[in-house]
């Protein structure tokens, strides 16, 4: 069901489409996803909500730890959004995503936040203001082992400074469940003039940057 560019503020009624797997109401005008918005959609698989003026997810993405729990959703864009902050229970038992993209505003992740997505292929963090990332995204809970298998990180654009808090980045590239491009070890910013650092990354055929304003000292740098 396409209901793009209808100028929609609010919407509610999607129980009554139970059977709805594909969903896309891309340049709206959406400001908040209520818990009752997208409530019932037990056989969506894509959600697209592109391009509105989101800035709040009252609880659950899907309004409920039921309803999340039960979908079929793989796929959500909520890119070209004024989403600021993602918090720990945006995305909370959708386990099923594989596909999200994120690309707003956002100036914070909170622990946590994907660390039910288990089968994620691509989390899109670009251009957003983000500075760090939390060491446990893809946990659960703080003793959690479990993490994605091979997930395509994607976080130019952004802000990052890496004081040493970064580090489970190469890590978890060293251990092959996240990946992002080769790049050189830094290159001059002549638009900010300053030096921009970029993290050792493995020769994959991934394109996209990762920058990085960073302490010489960080061990992420290398030799």
């Amino acid at each position: 069901m396409s209901l793009n560019r209808n100028k929609i503020v609010h919407l509610e009624g999607f129980e009554k489409l139970p059977q709805l797997e594909f969903l896309t109401l891309e340049n709206n005008l959406l400001t908040t996803i209520t818990d009752k918005m997208f409530t019932g959609l037990w056989k969506i698989k894509s959600l697209n909500l592109k391009s509105n003026k989101i800035r709040m997810i009252e609880t659950f993405l899907l309004g409920d730890i039921e309803s999340a729990n039960q979908t079929q959703l793989e796929s959500v864009d909520l890119s070209h959004n004024w989403l600021v902050t993602i918090t720990s229970k945006m995305f909370k038992g959708l386990w099923k995503i594989k596909y999200l993209n994120l690309k707003n505003k956002i100036t914070t992740i909170e622990s946590f936040s994907f660390g039910d997505l288990q089968l994620l292929k691509k989390l899109d963090l670009t251009h957003n203001e983000l500075k760090t990332l939390q060491h446990n995204l893809f946990k659960t809970h703080p003793e959690d082992t479990k993490h994605p298998s091979n997930v395509e990180l994607i976080l130019s654009g952004n802000k990052l400074f890496c004081n040493g808090s970064l580090c489970w980045l190469r890590t978890a590239e060293i251990e092959g469940w996240v990946r992002w491009p080769y790049t050189e070890k830094y290159h001059f910013d002549t638009y900010s003039n300053r030096k921009v650092y970029k993290i050792p990354e493995c020769n994959h055929r991934y394109r996209s940057w990762l920058d990085v304003h960073a302490d010489p000292n960080c061990p992420m740098m290398g030799e």
